[in-house]
């Protein structure tokens, strides 16, 4: 219990703290997002903002490339192009792999034996 009461002390000391950062990080987004909605105004073009939507783009785990190949290949059935690949990964993850990426995968598990490459068209062996 004394454990507990010294963490609680712990968190209130310091979340005074964490609130004043927490509402300068707010008015510099604020600022910025003035910035960007001027320039934009003038301009008459809009900035692209990193990710889709305004959204911050999404990175997976190192490794974890060749989990979400093998994935898309299940779920997607028959010989599909890299690019159908890509696309199936981003909309189950949200994350988006280069097209470098994805190929190395490819390449790696068509050397193990795991996929096959017929004219362009990619598949889990024995599922073609």
């Amino acid at each position: 219990m004394a454990n507990f009461k010294r963490a609680a002390e712990s968190a209130a000391a310091a979340l005074p703290k964490l609130l004043k950062r927490q509402a300068s990080i707010s008015e510099n987004i604020d600022s910025l997002q003035n910035v960007i909605k001027a320039w934009e105004t003038i301009s008459g073009t809009t900035l692209p903002l990193e990710g889709a939507n305004g959204a911050p783009s999404v990175r997976s785990r190192r490794g974890q490339v060749v989990s979400h190949v093998e994935q898309a290949l299940s779920d997607l059935k028959g010989p599909v192009s890299e690019r159908e690949i890509r696309e199936a990964i981003e909309t189950a993850t949200g994350i988006t792999y280069s097209r470098g990426a994805v190929y190395s995968a490819l390449n790696r598990g068509k050397g193990t034996g795991a996929y096959e490459n017929t004219d362009g068209k990619w598949s889990k062996r024995g599922a073609a």
